[in-house]
């Protein structure tokens, strides 16, 4: 697993690189003359190429786009690891009420829906929470990424 340290370390070469787009362009499929570089930057703000030595052409391609690529990846891992975070507070709040008897009683239930979805079902009886008037709320990220509380 990718550890916090090692995820700003990736972040920091990302920003320190030149300003992208990066594009991959060789000579004979891109252009017809000189040699194969990166165009680093935007035709307005153009950065200097990169020219490879030794690289192959899948080489030079997956470096142009690792440009791209890389702050995809990292929002992506901060989603997960924003997801992953709910699962784990609920598993340590369960377990902090697991005390031989609460857990045979009281239960998390999850299953799915058909929209698709999940439901999540939390018995509070017997925790801090169990007084706890609840108002039914929703909340809409996105038109596929919402949830409801009640």
């Amino acid at each position: 697993m990718l550890e916090e340290k090692q995820i700003k370390e990736i972040e920091n070469r990302y920003k320190n690189a030149s300003l992208g787009p990066w594009l991959s362009y060789v000579e004979g499929r891109d252009h017809e003359s000189g040699s194969n570089f990166i165009m680093t930057g935007t035709k307005q703000n153009r950065g200097n190429d990169i020219e490879l030595f030794g690289a192959t052409i899948e080489d030079q391609d997956f470096i142009a786009n690792a440009r791209q690529d890389i702050p995809v990846l990292l929002e992506e891992i901060a989603v997960l690891k924003k997801k992953n975070s709910i699962l784990t507070w609920l598993t340590i709040w369960f377990q902090s009420y697991c005390n031989g008897d609460w857990a045979h009683e009281n239960q998390i239930k999850i299953s799915t829906l058909d929209n698709p979805g999940w439901r999540v079902q939390i018995d509070l009886v017997d925790t801090k929470l169990e007084n706890l008037n609840i108002e039914r709320k929703t909340y809409e990220n996105s038109q596929t990424d919402w949830y409801i509380y009640h």
